[in-house]
């Protein structure tokens, strides 16, 4: 279960209460059910917004963002991610695939600098109308060291 702590109180009071509803839209289902996915992630944030900010500098915005959808794998090189962001409208998809293509650049920098950052191999961002595709793939290598420096990283 995943949601702000609201929502996620209220999805356990139902499971609590008894079986609860589904009360997923059809694309979260159809996102899910994906063949040959070894997770799925799929979000609906209609009137949500979000900014993430590193030292006062915007750094991904994601304004009229609304459905996303992720599948991923474990095949070579490692871990191979394929998204789909879907924005209320061309000219949102169009700045949300230049803030991604501008958050890889900045971790491919910090990758160069000996980060544990991984290289995000095969990295395809591209807008096409409301929607923006993402694929990548990354080294086994290069995530194993990832997971074991983040809790350094976050303080753990």
């Amino acid at each position: 279960v995943v949601g702000t702590d609201g929502a996620v109180r209220r999805a356990l009071d139902r499971v609590r209460d008894g079986v609860p509803a589904r009360t997923l839209t059809g694309f979260m289902v159809d996102t899910l059910a994906s063949e040959g996915a070894s997770f799925a992630v799929a979000a609906d944030l209609a009137g949500q917004s979000g900014t993430i900010r590193i030292a006062d500098m915007k750094f991904l915005d994601f304004k009229g963002l609304k459905v996303v959808r992720v599948l991923g794998d474990f095949k070579a090189p490692g871990f191979n991610i394929a998204g789909t962001l879907t924005y209320d409208n061309d000219d949102n998809a169009k700045a949300g695939a230049q803030n991604l293509g501008r958050a890889a650049k900045f971790a491919s920098g910090l990758a160069a600098l000996g980060t544990p950052v991984p290289t995000l191999q095969g990295l395809d961002i591209k807008a096409e109308k409301t929607d923006v595709q993402v694929k990548f793939g990354v080294d086994d290598k290069q995530l194993k060291d990832l997971l074991v420096a983040l809790p350094g990283v976050l303080g753990g």
